[in-house]
């Protein structure tokens, strides 16, 4: 059919914060364990190497155009791999505070005898006799810098969360792009309006979900056979009064102000 063909042509679907969550999740689990198995560094560059070319090979040949998407979710993954970073921190010293996970410690004349290696300091573990001069070294060093990182994230996000706080109640947070250009709304061409739809798998366009009788099917952001697509229709419905589809959907409507024509009109959506 000409749908099937069309569907050669789109591209596979994908979402982009799949892929951000998965390299983040590599990311965790490597940094998280990088001190019992530092060749796990290594194991996550390759395979953050190996991810960057196939999607770069797969948005380019594969993937369906991704929707206009700005930099809002690269910049909260910053903040993901700086909570790894310090999750690396914490639990590295732990690690080597623990070492070797036993109650076994040796005095000079290497006699076993027994020693408390728990630490009840989770965050900022400290050195103690029974550690070598070595895991001295590394506790002390990791829980100076855990401390030093944990008192600058808490400045900071102390300072965000007030600045957030403080913007949100007396100034807000729209900010204007451009200049004026001196037209009208009403008398732009192509103006997408919100309609509920559905984006299914296998399917070239979206399912619409809502009454279409009372809107201007121009606003609909995609062209094809509108009425085979929506889910609110005597076929997929077919027992189902007009009021019920009413009370099942939501309501949407556009609305003529002011003489406006129906290929240029300001539109209204109300939903329930």
């Amino acid at each position: 059919t000409q749908e099937k063909m069309n569907s050669y042509f789109e591209g596979t679907a994908w979402n982009l914060a799949e892929r951000y969550t998965d390299m983040s999740k590599t990311l965790f689990v490597s940094l998280f364990y990088s001190s019992l198995l530092p060749a796990g560094v290594f194991i996550t560059a390759l395979s953050m190497v190996t991810s960057y070319w196939v999607d770069k090979y797969c948005l380019l040949r594969q993937w369906k155009t991704p929707p206009a998407l700005d930099d809002t979710l690269a910049t909260k993954n910053r903040g993901h791999i700086v909570f790894a970073v310090y999750v690396h921190l914490i639990m590295t010293a732990r690690f080597f505070a623990g070492w070797p996970f036993d109650y076994v410690c040796h005095d000079d004349d290497d006699v076993p005898y027994y020693c408390d290696r728990s630490d009840r300091a989770f965050f900022f573990p400290r050195s103690k006799d029974f550690m070598s001069s070595k895991q001295q070294t590394m506790v002390d060093v990791y829980g100076v810098t855990t401390l030093i990182m944990t008192i600058v994230l808490g400045v900071y996000y102390f300072y965000f969360v007030a600045r957030y706080s403080f913007r949100a109640l007396f100034i807000g947070f729209y900010d204007p792009v451009g200049e004026p250009q001196g037209i009208d709304y009403t008398s732009v061409d192509q103006i997408a309006a919100y309609v509920p739809q559905m984006h299914v798998a296998g399917l070239s366009k979206p399912l619409l979900c809502c009454d279409l009788s009372q809107i201007n099917r121009e606003h609909i952001d995609w062209t094809g056979d509108y009425d085979s697509y929506n889910v609110c229709s005597t076929h997929d419905l077919p027992n189902m009064t007009e009021e019920e589809k009413v009370s099942l959907f939501s309501p949407i409507k556009c609305y003529n102000f002011g003489g406006a024509t129906a290929e240029g009109v300001e539109l209204q959506v109300t939903e329930s």
